[in-house]
């Protein structure tokens, strides 16, 4: 009907409508296929199976719904979809598998090894203080739920002290009720009054400070106020949780005169509905929130009492996700715990705790290495002793060790206590492999006697190392890196640091509050990634890394294709530029680029002057001779500017304009020595 369309649809796509119907009208193909589509239009096109819902029936299953069986498997799956099997009135439940609590099992059975203490962590003391301080000082990664760097910032702010505490935060923590957090840390610290609404409610909102946070205290407060029945409470939350409006406004109609009944005014009833309306979209399932807070108690309480066992485990665990065993990495080290460099005579498969204070890397964790390679090597260890060299290596198994396997070792540096260097033993692959097989073989061969006799001993001697240079240490850190995914045994950035001491104004490792106007930094990029602006243009988004801290840098395409050669994994780089209005996380800074230069390149590139203060008893002929002498010997493109002091604070800048000084290290350094380490800068 013409009408009807106009009432529903705006002008240019009513023409598009009666474009289409006049099409559908037709007997060509055009008709034949919007006709189709039109049958086709609204049915299901494909199913699909929830990660981890169950259906729990009284009796079998086909006398209450339909089922059919999932693609490749013989799990029965319900034709009905979730809300429906609901409604039918049949239990479903959500079984979440959850890694943490592999790292808690893990973690327990490290700790009975290592310390003879078998830990029952489910009758935990759930009011262990030192376990709060850690959550206080957001020391919390590697703790479920609680790591981010916006929950740590807030754990700082809140100070929590119970278990409540953590329930409540795990519930907060997410889009919606995300913005009640400052108000509840407020109220916790007793920096904001606490409003209970109405005296009666106290008991219910007591634990959260008088802030609905839970679906349950909506449910409470439907029965204390309007005098619902469990059920109705129950419907209230859904009702609510999916925004039904018109089931809401018969609900309401019942909540105040149930509220009216009981004596309560009928202004301050509608009120509280409308709170309870406001706060049921966000509430989150409390029963949900305690059990997710008391597995980041188990976890925390783990990293308090046995971090070493707790980390290892850890670690362990996320071995083939590389962002988070750096972290984790981090995390160790701010524990004074220290990470042995992968050895194939201490590691194990798995990272491991050797003691409180020291955690031996895992081989699994290099690449192309592989689970089965890393604990044949490790049981072969413990069963026949210390390997001796590559060749040694290889009796582990030559049937597991490939060719990539024993590169891998190498480049981590995992045989850096075997016999020769890195390089040598790198050459030496193909014949350890040789060697390895033809053990293997001969072995076989000589399982038995002629006469069926003991089995024979195999003594093949193995061929001498290759004789190669050693390589530098620029190519065994970026080795390091290709298999292990971080630098363990160096930094490239450490032969920089001086550079980077000298003309960056912020340190990465602890960022200002305030960021001054230029921000200058120097750091090794770890990822590039392109994208492109409204005009199709490449700009950049790079994580540059410093000595403990990290920069995301914003490269826009003006800069990014005058400095896009630099612009690329692992270069050590040194950039210029402002603060981004991104800026809102403390532990990353983020800023916009303005100009990049190679950091091997920077003390060339950016000295101008060379700037020297004299304070009022350092104003002598000897000191200024001393000076003149020290700046002849190093001459080069910068000015010399003199900074005399005197008594009464006014400066007086002088530039010896007959001298022209170079910025090296060397030259710098003896001023120091000189003048004294603040007397002297660069600019």
């Amino acid at each position: 009907d013409e009408k009807e369309l106009k009432k529903k649809f705006r002008a240019d796509d009513l023409e598009k409508i009666n474009e289409l119907l006049n099409i559908s009208e037709g007997d060509d193909l055009e008709a034949q296929t919007v006709n189709q589509a039109r049958i086709l239009e609204g049915s299901v096109r494909n199913t699909g199976i929830h990660a981890c819902g169950v259906i729990i029936t009284p009796s079998d299953i086909t006398n209450f719904v339909p089922v059919s069986v999932a693609k490749d498997s013989d799990l029965y799956v319900t034709q009905f979809d979730n809300s429906v099997v609901e409604s039918a009135g049949l239990l479903k439940m959500d079984f979440l598998g959850l890694r943490n609590l592999t790292v808690i099992d893990k973690a327990v059975k490290l700790i009975e090894k290592n310390h003879g203490v078998k830990v029952e962590i489910d009758k935990l003391d759930l009011d262990d203080k030192k376990v709060y301080e850690l959550f206080a000082k957001g020391h919390t990664t590697g703790v479920f739920q609680f790591e981010s760097d916006g929950m740590q910032e807030y754990l700082k702010q809140l100070k929590p002290s119970c278990i409540e505490d953590l329930i409540a935060m795990n519930a907060l923590y997410r889009p919606g009720p995300m913005k009640n957090i400052p108000e509840f840390i407020a109220r916790k610290n007793g920096k904001s009054k606490i409003d209970y609404i109405h005296a009666n409610l106290e008991p219910v909102l007591k634990e959260t400070y008088g802030i609905i946070v839970y679906q349950e205290q909506v449910m409470q407060i439907s029965q204390i106020i309007g005098g619902f029945t469990l059920a109705q409470g129950d419907m209230l939350r859904r009702a609510m949780g999916k925004k039904k409006a018109d089931v809401m406004a018969a609900f309401k109609i019942d909540f105040v005169e149930g509220a009216v009944k009981q004596n309560y005014d009928k202004k301050l009833s509608i009120e509280i509905f409308d709170l309870l309306e406001k706060f049921a979209q966000y509430g989150f399932n409390k029963s949900h929130s305690t059990a997710y807070a008391l597995v980041a108690y188990q976890t925390a309480w783990l990293k308090t009492h046995y971090p070493a066992e707790f980390l290892a485990a850890n670690l362990s665990s996320e071995m083939d996700n590389t962002d988070r065993v750096v972290a984790l990495l981090a995390s160790t080290r701010n524990m004074n715990i220290e990470i042995l460099p992968p050895d194939v005579n201490t590691s194990f498969a798995e990272f491991r705790a050797i003691n409180d204070n020291c955690i031996a890397y895992g081989l699994a964790a290099i690449k192309n290495l592989g689970a089965k390679a890393s604990t044949a090597i490790s049981e072969y260890r413990q069963s026949h002793g210390e390997f001796k060299s590559m060749f040694d290596l290889m009796k582990a198994g030559a049937n597991v060790i490939n060719r990539k396997g024993l590169e891998s070792l190498v480049w981590a540096g995992a045989c850096d206590n075997l016999e020769g260097h890195r390089a040598q033993q790198f050459e030496s692959i193909d014949d350890a492999l040789r060697w390895g097989h033809k053990m293997d073989k001969e072995a076989a061969s000589s399982q038995e006697s002629l006469f069926g006799g003991d089995t024979a001993v195999v003594t093949i001697a193995p061929p001498a190392l290759s004789d190669s240079e050693k390589w530098p240490l620029e190519d065994c850190l970026r080795y390091e890196k290709k298999t292990i995914g971080f630098y363990l045994s160096g930094d490239p950035l450490e032969k920089y640091m001086d550079d980077i001491n000298e003309f960056a104004n912020i340190n990465l490792a602890d960022i200002p509050e305030k960021k001054p106007r230029e921000i200058r930094i120097g750091g090794i990029i770890r990822s590039v990634t392109t994208r492109y602006d409204k005009k199709n243009r490449p700009w950049a988004i790079v994580e540059l890394n410093g000595l403990g801290g990290k920069a995301d840098i914003f490269v826009f395409n003006d800069v990014f294709e005058q400095t896009k050669e630099l612009l690329i994994d692992d270069n050590c780089v040194f950039i210029k530029g402002t603060p981004s209005e991104k800026d809102n996380d403390d532990s990353t800074l983020k800023m916009i680029a303005r100009d990049v230069f190679p950091l091997a390149q920077i003390r060339e590139k950016l000295s101008r002057h060379i700037n020297v203060m004299i304070d009022p008893g350092q104003n002598d002929e000897n000191l200024l001779s001393t000076l003149k002498s020290v700046s002849n010997k190093n001459k080069g493109s910068c000015g010399l500017i003199i900074h005399l002091k005197a008594e009464n604070g006014a400066m007086q800048r002088i530039r010896a304009s007959k001298i022209g000084v170079n910025a090296s290290k060397e030259f710098i350094q003896s001023l120091r020595d000189i003048f004294g380490n603040k007397h002297i800068w660069i600019s």
